[in-house]
């Protein structure tokens, strides 16, 4: 999604001394909450990808993140 010949970089030296407390489960959310995903993954990657872009182009982040916040909002009202 990124394009532009985007790579990253495994760093095989690194110790990961949490990894194994800070892996995402929503479970308890979704069983507790009642919460489910309002994005699909897709989505997801889309709108971070943008605001890194955004980021990386020294745009109004301030504004950016509003945006995508009134975006969520559509979003949520429109299910």
């Amino acid at each position: 999604m990124w394009g532009e010949g985007a790579s990253w970089i495994c760093d095989s030296d690194a110790i990961l001394h949490e990894d194994h407390v800070l892996r995402l489960d929503a479970s308890k959310a979704r069983v507790e909450l009642g919460w489910k995903p309002r994005l699909r993954i897709e989505a997801a990657l889309e709108w971070t990808v943008g605001w890194y872009r955004a980021w990386k182009r020294r745009d109004n982040l301030a504004e950016f993140t509003q945006k995508q916040i009134v975006d969520y909002e559509q979003l949520l009202a429109a299910e």
